[in-house]
């Protein structure tokens, strides 16, 4: 005797099909294999209990979605893997463009200050932003690695009649150019440059010794 289609069982392999199948948007081939797996072992379950088990469509619908985000993920995790170190790059070129900008303001808000203080540098930037040329120091912060901004490293003990090419401003911290480690740096005459953490230590040895580095 057949029983009633209201008494028939659905195996919990299909219920756990489905639910792999629809984490598997979530969760790519965590879930989507065993999606497929559940699925197949539901469907043959039932195939072999016609008369006592359910759930073919739940069984289906799992197996399906499983092959879904599955193929899906074998294809979109390559170009992932392709496209990530371009993101990388692209948001460490916007950082650095972000920060030389900012370097080039600060440094006009030190011609700001000479130009009110005899030709003299202030002492440190503190001083710079209590004068109010550039609105705000800490806006014009160096962005760092961890998004976290840092004070400029600078060399007060200088003048608008130094070296045209002494170091007035660095940046903290060193970046990866071209797999070497680099630092942007401001010259007294307002040329901003990137150059290589040997270089900056070799240009600073030469500086004139008043000029100590303060962030």
């Amino acid at each position: 005797m057949s029983v009633p289609a209201t008494n028939l069982k659905t195996p919990g392999l299909a219920i756990a099909s489905l639910i792999c199948g629809i984490g598997g948007f979530f969760t790519c081939l965590l879930t989507g294999i065993p999606a497929i797996i559940t699925g197949h072992l539901a469907l043959g379950k039932i195939g072999r209990e016609p008369g006592s088990l359910k759930g073919t469509g739940i069984a289906m619908t799992g197996l399906v979605l499983g092959y879904v985000t599955t193929v899906a993920s074998i294809l979109l995790i390559p170009l992932a893997a392709i496209a990530t170190p371009s993101v990388f790059k692209a948001l460490e070129r916007a950082k650095t463009v972000q920060n030389i900008s900012s370097s080039r303001q600060m440094h006009l808000g030190l011609q700001v200050y000479a130009s009110d203080h005899e030709g003299k540098y202030p002492s440190d930037l503190e001083a710079l932003d209590a004068s109010g040329p550039i609105g705000s120091l800490a806006a014009l912060s160096y962005m760092g690695d961890e998004g976290a901004p840092l004070a400029w490293i600078y060399f007060p003990g200088l003048d608008d009649t130094s070296d045209s090419q002494a170091i007035i401003l660095a940046s903290p911290e060193t970046f990866k150019q071209n797999r070497e480690p680099s630092r942007i740096v401001v010259h007294v005459d307002g040329s901003v440059k990137t150059i290589s953490e040997l270089e900056y230590q070799s240009l600073i040895r030469a500086q004139s010794p008043e000029a100590e580095a303060r962030e």
